[in-house]
């Protein structure tokens, strides 16, 4: 009967109606027709039943978890429209435009701290959901109905509009939408000096600040150490775009959030961190390099041949941007740095990460120690990449977790508790520590 139920009025115990009584048989088709309205976003709250994604305790017997909503309110992500609303945000808007909006009602500010639809596309969102399901798995309007059917795929839930936060690379790019910039979603040297916090992103470190909300064994590839050197391919291109887009656009240039905060401001204390060593760039202001200092350890590793290139190709736009020639030369060179990315990207984010891989990398860090000295933000990078690496080695052997290599990347962190205080003597020696441990 081509799925419907057939009826026999033998069955019928009661009536809904006298027509229904006077039919014999009838068909009727169980489920309800269901709605499809691709691109469209309807909220938060048509994924908190109890039965879909609601559940109160993980479940192992389903492919998901399904208790995704709840852990989504515990999460960062939850809380991002209300942060709008603190005394310090409040104050960012008052020095944007002492007579202007509040913060959370600034657009630019929702860009980021809420789900924003276009017109027209959205039932049942609310800002203060913050960053709600859909901001990052897409529209839910053109497979919301059918994902849970029986013979529904993946893949058709991708056709229909879901992002595929599968793939470590496109996960990446959303994430770093918010976490980077976009041209929509831009946190320029005008916000900063009005108090936003400078913007940085490593993929699995994160990740690892969110409750996670998915199956470790079907999202591997987007987590660990895999993750990790995604992440430093996505962070550097994002940020190579954004460079270019500002030089090459009609924004005004130069943008100095491109670069090196602590070119012009640092602490006035005699002692500063920030006085006591000069730049792998010399002269002028160099530009942001810190999201280029871990990958270059990357190449040099997985790709060696290309180091040589790559660097050629940095220096260059480093130079050009750091002497302020014109802006349309910077996004040339900045262009060019990206098709040297794109042609060694493979190597750099297939890798298997086998344990003396792992121990490779982590000893090339440490080695390399002077490249992440003159800047606290690269040094931050270098200890969540050692953490990122230390993970993977545990996967492989649990009792590294309790030694003396363990131990002395915890002491990496512990020295970068307070950024104003940061120690370059103690931070070489710790890596200068871990050199001789591995």
């Amino acid at each position: 009967m081509n799925g419907k139920l057939l009826l026999s009025s033998a069955l019928i115990v009661f009536c809904l109606s006298p027509a229904f009584c006077e039919e014999t048989d009838r068909e009727v088709d169980p489920a309800p027709v269901r709605e499809v309205r691709p691109g469209v976003y309807v909220g938060v709250a048509s994924c908190a039943n109890g039965f879909c994604h609601g559940s109160t305790a993980p479940k192992d017997e389903t492919s998901v978890l399904q208790n995704e909503y709840p852990t989504w309110m515990l999460g960062p992500h939850r809380g991002a429209f209300r942060v709008l609303r603190n005394e310090l945000s409040q104050a960012i808007a008052k020095a944007l435009d002492p007579d202007g909006k509040p913060a959370h009602e600034r657009d630019e500010c929702l860009a980021c701290h809420a789900l924003v639809t276009p017109p027209g596309k959205s039932e049942n969102v609310f800002r203060d959901d913050g960053i709600s399901c859909e901001a990052c798995h897409g529209p839910a309007g053109g497979w919301r109905d059918q994902h849970f059917e029986e013979d529904w795929t993946y893949q058709k839930s991708l056709d229909a509009g879901m992002r595929d936060l599968r793939d470590a690379k496109k996960r990446a790019g959303v994430c770093l939408e918010c976490h980077l910039g976009a041209a929509d979603r831009k946190v320029d040297h005008r916000l900063i000096a009005a108090g936003h916090p400078r913007l940085y992103f490593e993929l699995d470190n994160y990740a690892g600040k969110i409750p996670r909300h998915w199956k470790v064994g079907r999202s591997r590839s987007t987590t660990g150490v895999r993750a990790w050197a995604v992440g430093q391919v996505a962070s550097f291109r994002a940020a190579l775009v954004s460079l270019e887009r500002y030089a090459g656009g009609d924004e005004g240039w130069p943008e100095f959030s491109e670069y090196n905060c602590q070119s012009c401001h640092h602490s006035l204390a005699s002692n500063a961190w920030r006085k006591q060593a000069g730049y792998r760039f010399q002269g002028g202001y160099p530009p942001y390099v810190a999201r280029y200092a871990v990958l270059r350890q990357l190449v040099a590793e997985l790709d060696g041949g290309e180091l040589d290139r790559f660097d050629a190709a940095v220096d260059d736009l480093v130079r050009a941007a750091s002497s302020f020639r014109s802006r349309q030369d910077v996004a040339a060179r900045a262009k060019a740095v990206t098709a040297v990315l794109d042609e060694v990207e493979g190597d750099l984010t297939g890798a298997k990460w086998k344990g003396g891989q792992v121990r490779s990398m982590m000893r090339r860090i440490a080695k390399e120690r002077a490249d992440f000295l003159p800047d606290l933000v690269a040094a931050e990078q270098a200890a969540f990449a050692l953490q990122s690496l230390l993970s993977r080695w545990v996967e492989l052997d649990r009792k590294v977790a309790s030694g003396e290599v363990a131990r002395t990347i915890d002491d990496v962190f512990a020295s970068l508790d307070d950024p104003d205080a940061f120690d370059r003597g103690r931070f070489e020696e710790l890596l200068a520590r871990l050199e001789g441990q591995l």
